[in-house]
């Protein structure tokens, strides 16, 4: 990869990092530049259609309907703890 490229996925990274009111100061000296940050955000649909779903979402719809007790398509996590564990806590916790 470029190093370019890697600035300026930095870059963006930073940005999209900002608290609400730094990037609102940020965007605001933009506009006075005339410059702008293209749209980083996924925008709400305007329509409350139903959509389709994916043929992945079919297709797990579909298997859970022949089998609602099949786990798997369940994604299992391993958990690796180092050091001293307080096991009234974790038993609470979990």
């Amino acid at each position: 990869m470029s190093q370019k490229k890697l600035d300026l996925d930095a870059l963006k990274k930073r940005i999209a990092a900002l608290p609400p009111e730094k990037r609102a100061i940020f965007e605001e000296q933009l506009k006075k530049r005339n410059l702008q940050i293209p749209q980083q955000t996924i925008t709400k649909r305007l329509d409350s259609e139903n959509i389709t779903l994916s043929l992945a979402q079919e297709r797990l719809w579909f298997l859970d309907q022949l089998d609602p007790e099949n786990s798997a398509y369940n994604i299992a996590i391993a958990w690796r703890f180092t050091g001293n564990l307080n096991h009234t806590i974790f038993r609470k916790k979990f």
